[in-house]
């Protein structure tokens, strides 16, 4: 019984450790057959002693786990691989993301290269035109000068003209304030400059004129000149104005205007100067005589009609010039009314002339010589005469002023 169990006992731990020797043969093996193997973590290296002894032997009961001291790895130790497990691990599914992938290029960039120019500068003209001086006195003369650049040519205008050069001078002598004017052309275009020179005039010589103004009535046949003229309705007037130039200069410009009362009228082709007859317009616009020499003299005559028959008017006449004051004269036209004594008011207000000029006398004892004596008489009569006269013009200016 004990015989058989031994047996038994002896053939199964021969069968078990043929199956241990398999399994860890092959899971001790120096290499990797089959290419899923990683080392065991128990493996470790084979160490020999450096002092020359003998290597342990292959068993691995006698196989140190470390090295204590004067070890070195053998020249053939090699890990210990074991099988290797593979584990499975479930991944969240994928998140889908979308992405845009631009196709790639089917050809590198191209450089273009920028196409330089060369820059040229236009030439624009230019023009620079001055004076001397800019104010001058009438009788002098001034330099223009002018410098231009990118011009072929100039021309000249207003105040002077023809063609000039493109840098130059010109003496000029304005009689008054002038302007000129220069005008260069190039290639790219032209230009302009203008300048003025101002001229002083000389002061203008003050001349004196003398005028007169007189009149008659051609109607009644009067032959004599006055500054006080009588008429009726209808009646013709003659003026006389005489202008004569008392300075030592000529008298410039010299016009004549009559100021004719409304109440006469101009008789056309009457007008005279100096005896010749001179266009009409002295009473509307004026008569031009142009210029009185130092010392001349001229006399013009001219006829209205009377349009009324009562009135005073004063008749104004006048003469302007450039180099003289402006001066006037007037005469009177009178249009007298016939008033008779008996208009005359009569009485102690009326007589009290008379009687202050009696009594004046008769207090320087001639009222005696007065009555008495032929040439008293005489004498007293022509005072009442003047006296009654007196009272006459009095009443007719009363009259006319109604």
């Amino acid at each position: 019984m004990n015989k058989k169990y031994f047996l038994f006992t002896l053939l199964l731990s021969f069968s078990f450790f043929n199956l241990s020797g398999n399994y860890f043969s092959k899971a001790l093996a120096i290499t990797c057959p089959t290419g899923n193997c990683t080392p065991h973590p128990t493996s470790y290296p084979i160490y020999s002693p450096t002092n020359n002894q003998s290597y342990y032997p292959q068993n691995s009961s006698s196989h140190p786990s470390s090295c204590t001291s004067h070890c070195a790895p053998h020249p053939t130790s090699y890990p210990i691989y074991s099988p290797t497990t593979t584990t499975t691990t479930t991944k969240p599914p994928a998140t889908t993301t979308t992405t845009t992938t631009k196709p790639p290029a089917c050809c590198p960039p191209v450089i273009i290269q920028p196409v330089v120019y060369p820059v040229y500068q236009i030439q624009t003209p230019s023009l620079d035109f001055w004076a001397d001086k800019y104010t001058i006195y009438q009788g002098e003369s001034v330099y223009l000068r002018w410098s231009s650049s990118n011009v072929h040519y100039c021309v000249a205008n207003l105040g002077w003209t023809g063609p000039k050069s493109t840098i130059g001078s010109e003496l000029v002598s304005p009689n008054t304030t002038t302007t000129y004017s220069l005008t260069c052309y190039g290639n790219n275009g032209t230009i302009t400059r203008n300048l003025t020179i101002n001229v002083i005039l000389p002061a203008i010589s003050q001349g004196e004129i003398a005028i007169s103004k007189l009149g008659r009535n051609l109607s009644t046949g009067e032959r004599n000149y006055s500054k006080t003229v009588r008429l009726k309705y209808s009646e013709i007037v003659e003026f006389y104005i005489t202008l004569t130039n008392n300075s030592p200069v000529a008298l410039n410009n010299v016009l004549v205007k009559d100021e004719l009362p409304s109440k006469f009228v101009y008789r056309i082709g009457t007008t005279k100067v100096n005896g010749l007859s001179y266009p009409d317009g002295i009473t509307f616009n004026g008569l031009n005589l142009n210029t009185l020499n130092p010392g001349e003299t001229k006399i013009i005559t001219f006829q209205a009609q009377a349009l009324t028959n009562y009135g005073t008017y004063t008749n104004i006449v006048k003469v302007n010039g450039s180099n003289f004051d402006q001066k006037t004269d007037s005469m009177i036209l009178v249009f007298p009314q016939i008033i008779d004594a008996s208009v005359v008011k009569t009485g102690s207000t009326d007589a009290l002339p008379l009687s202050l000029t009696l009594t004046s006398l008769s207090s320087f004892g001639a009222f005696y010589f007065l009555k008495t004596k032929p040439k008293g008489q005489e004498f007293l009569k022509k005072i009442e005469e003047k006296s009654r006269e007196y009272l006459l013009e009095k009443t007719r200016k009363r009259l006319l002023k109604r």
